[in-house]
């Protein structure tokens, strides 16, 4: 958006967005049909010359206004000193700034780990820590079945039925059901007891009649949807 201001007699009389409607003391201009420069001129609107913002400093913040040089509406910047609770809310948003980079760096440091910790479907074993769990995306073998990992660092057993949020880690893989078994919609779609959906590789069957809504996936609401072979 840009910024306009209203020079009347050599003063800023006005400064912000350019109005849609403006009264001139004798008649109406209607500005929302991109009226011509100069004629915006001719009634004493100027856009502001934009001028980059100083750095801020340890001492020192800087206050925006708009003044006139050479006749014209010009962005200027004066410094003035931070209050004590902006210093201090600084200081508390620098050391946040740093314990975010070092968790940053930790959580690098790890998924570089566990990268090549394990070959891409192995045998599930389970992890002694960070350094040899398992990268995000890897496969794994467990119980029979194929699993691919959902999390970053995962330790977490695959199929875990134990644990109600174990669809969160892992995904089995499993064939395509074929064109006959359609994917989980859910935008509204009307579904009866016994229909079968696919998500996220798995087929689902429908427990209860229901209407779906979005975020109710299969996987997350085990009242209306239960995993089929």
């Amino acid at each position: 958006m840009t910024l306009y201001a209203l020079v009347q007699s050599d003063d800023l009389t006005q400064t912000g967005a350019l109005p849609h409607l403006w009264h001139d003391g004798t008649r109406w201009w209607d500005f929302r049909t991109d009226p011509d420069p100069a004629l915006l001129a001719s009634l004493g609107w100027h856009p502001v010359t934009l001028t980059p913002r100083p750095a801020d400093t340890a001492t020192d913040t800087y206050v925006e206004d708009v003044a006139l040089v050479d006749g014209l509406p010009v962005q200027t910047w004066t410094p003035r000193p931070w209050t004590v609770d902006e210093l201090a809310a600084r200081a508390e948003q620098a050391a946040a700034d740093a314990k975010a980079a070092e968790d940053r760096a930790i959580l690098d440091a790890i998924a570089h780990t566990s990268a090549s910790a394990h070959a891409d479907g192995e045998t599930w074993t389970a992890p002694t820590g960070a350094h040899d769990a398992y990268a995000l995306g890897v496969t794994v073998k467990h119980a029979g079945k194929t699993w691919v990992n959902l999390t970053p660092a995962n330790v977490w057993q695959p199929g875990n039925t134990a644990d109600p949020q174990s669809y969160r880690w892992w995904r089995e893989v499993v064939a395509d059901p074929g064109p006959g078994t359609p994917a989980w919609d859910g935008n509204g779609h009307a579904y009866k007891v016994g229909d079968l959906v696919t998500y996220q590789g798995l087929t689902y069957q429908v427990l209860q009649a229901h209407t779906s809504q979005p975020g109710w996936t299969p996987n997350i609401v085990p009242a209306l949807y239960k995993v089929v072979p």
